[in-house]
């Protein structure tokens, strides 16, 4: 993985640096596993091609995950924002919270509690009690 803390690379005697540029190729390599197409990265065969590829979630900024009566998942980021996600479609919430998250600044950021992303084509941000 990416991973942040130097101490664990240290720990396993890789390299800190070049973290992002090897979990890249780790993703192409696996992209081209589950493609069936390894001969073009110089790997041998392993099986044949998956159906559907599995989709890439990264985790980086995911503090704690919740999960809500048994039917959907609040994240708590690492920014202490609480976001609030569906049942379903999942990855178009995360990529509203992606749109959203572009466009605040960190000062911005810091004075949101929660991102409630559960409805469609709505969004509801709640702010932290100390913000009038």
């Amino acid at each position: 993985g990416i991973g942040i803390r130097k101490d664990d690379f240290d720990a396993a005697g890789v390299e800190y640096s070049g973290r992002g540029r090897r979990l890249e190729n780790q993703i192409n390599v696996m992209r081209a596993i589950w493609s069936g197409d390894t001969r073009s990265l110089g790997h041998r065969e392993v099986g044949p091609p998956v159906k559907k590829s599995p989709e890439i979630i990264m985790g980086a900024f995911v503090d704690k995950a919740l999960l809500i009566n048994k039917r959907r998942w609040n994240l708590q980021l690492k920014n202490n924002i609480l976001l609030k996600l569906p049942e379903n479609n999942i990855k178009e919430a995360l990529e509203n919270y992606k749109k959203i998250y572009i466009n605040f600044s960190n000062e911005e950021l810091i004075e949101i509690e929660s991102i409630d992303l559960r409805m469609k084509k709505k969004i509801i941000l709640k702010y932290k009690e100390s913000i009038k």
